[in-house]
């Protein structure tokens, strides 16, 4: 099934996302009738290693969850980025910079 956009839904229609962390968190999501999702950064850390959210997920992990979960929805997401840790937020910021320049260059961010 082809789901709205965020932008589709938010100029007709209140959002109700659901916080997932795996791609089981979100074939749950849909059963229960959400039409958007938010990727905790945060619970995909502690899913994926058992302990906090405390900067020891890299963004290429995020990314590969990422893709994972828009393999098997075409439920909208957001993606929390941000790896937990105060001192690291202007190296996380400049990183997802480059990356998301990257994805513009490679016409990936349409929707943006």
């Amino acid at each position: 099934m082809k789901y709205k956009s965020f932008r589709e839904q938010l100029a007709s229609e209140q959002v109700f996302a659901a916080c997932v962390f795996d791609c089981m968190s979100v074939k749950a999501a849909e059963l229960c009738g959400y039409n958007g999702l938010m990727l905790s950064g945060g619970l995909t850390a502690r899913s994926m290693s058992g302990y906090p959210d405390l900067g020891i997920m890299s963004l290429d992990e995020l990314e590969w969850i990422s893709n994972r979960i828009t393999d098997i929805t075409s439920l909208p997401l957001v993606v929390d980025a941000e790896n937990g840790t105060l001192w690291s937020i202007s190296l996380t910021v400049r990183l997802l910079t480059a990356r998301l320049n990257e994805f513009l260059r490679m016409d990936f961010a349409e929707n943006l």
